[in-house]
């Protein structure tokens, strides 16, 4: 049976050219970076570091390494909001879970957290998010582009919004980072996962803007400037700062062939009864679909495409198993009673491979209307 993969925006395969600079760091140069003899590695680890940061136009002492998107985002918000009594933050109802989950154990703890609500696309209202600053607003957290929909916020707004009342502002970017819509000039704090652009799984960074005033939450030794202790996985770093210098290398030829995707997705898709698209159509990014589709079952059907040879899931991977709608589907006033895909496509993704898809979908669609009815 033909495998058919449609699920980037969970993961990515690791590019040859990435494994192959990766390799050596397991086996020849397997040095820990922080021994004296280390300093090759160190080196080179540093060229990676420069490598991310230069992609975002960032200076290389502002990136620190961590174990992916969690963790920047729990490092980014905890080291603000740790030890800072009953503060005040900002995010929206459509955040990753690694962004939620934090947010609601320092309403635990006694600070307030506001949540804003997003419209039908997906999107927060600037004039809200003005109105709901206050006097001791610490940090306020919009990702930039959302996993599930693939809509992008308009950071640039967020950001006039965020420097005019001196609050600051991180963005969960993991998903935005291929489109090219992260830079250190619109956010003080940035999270950056490595296995969305062809890097290797267990390895990402957060962008901390020098001079900002953060609590590292972890204690040993002093690697990554006392920001993150604990031994750096220098295989994964090395393999992060290779498809970085990729991505930027290849962005608008993987742009331009995801627009195409895109386009054929949506052609296919408009001709459909009971389908619909979900998210923003003009601001998102390319890769990542949502179809909600009316008189089937979500685990149905991705039961079904799964025995079909088709790797796809509804939404977020981090909620894998669950078959409930989500918090971002609940967000954007979506009903439950409804099938919910996620389609997200990336380099390697064939045009063929998409029409096999939409074809296979279309008949289990007809397959169960016709069950139900």
């Amino acid at each position: 049976m033909k495998r058919i993969y449609l699920d980037y925006a969970a993961t990515t395969p690791v590019d040859p050219l990435v494994l192959e600079r990766m390799l050596p760091y397991y086996t020849e140069c397997f040095e820990n970076p922080s021994a004296l003899y280390g300093r090759q590695i160190k080196y080179d680890m540093e060229k990676a570091r420069a490598q991310i940061a230069q992609a975002i136009g960032a200076a290389p002492s502002e990136i620190i390494f961590t174990s992916g998107g969690t963790e920047a985002n729990n490092l980014a918000i905890l080291g603000i909001g740790k030890g800072c009594g009953g503060a005040h933050f900002i995010t929206t109802t459509i955040e990753h879970d690694s962004v939620r989950r934090v947010f609601a154990a320092l309403e635990q703890e006694g600070h307030r957290v506001t949540y804003l609500p997003v419209d039908r696309e997906g999107r927060i209202c600037p004039a809200e998010l003005e109105n709901a600053i206050c006097p001791d607003t610490r940090l306020i957290s919009v990702m930039t582009a959302n996993n599930e929909l693939g809509t992008i916020q308009d950071m640039k707004e967020i950001a006039a919004i965020a420097r005019r009342s001196g609050v600051l502002l991180h963005t969960d970017a993991v998903q935005a980072l291929e489109e090219g819509e992260v830079s250190a000039q619109t956010a003080d704090m940035i999270s950056l996962s490595a296995h969305k652009i062809y890097g290797p799984k267990g390895v990402g960074a957060l962008y901390v803007k020098k001079g900002i005033r953060w609590k590292p939450l972890f204690f040993g030794g002093e690697q990554e400037s006392g920001r993150r202790s604990g031994t750096e996985n220098v295989p994964g770093i090395i393999g992060f700062g290779a498809a970085m210098e990729l991505c930027i290398k290849e962005r608008e030829q993987r742009r331009q062939h995801k627009r195409e995707l895109a386009d054929l997705l949506r052609r296919k898709i408009s001709a459909w009864q009971g389908v619909e698209i979900n998210g923003s159509p003009i601001h998102r990014v390319d890769g990542i679909w949502h179809l909600s589709i009316a008189d089937a079952s979500t685990e149905a059907l991705l039961t079904l495409l799964d025995l079909n040879g088709v790797k796809i899931s509804a939404g977020s991977a981090c909620q894998a198993g669950s078959y409930r709608i989500s918090h971002v589907m609940k967000a954007i006033g979506e009903p439950e009673n409804r099938a919910h895909l996620r389609i997200s496509f990336g380099k390697d993704t064939a045009p063929a491979e998409l029409e096999d898809f939409l074809q296979i979908l279309e008949k289990l669609l007809n397959k169960l209307r016709e069950k139900k009815a």
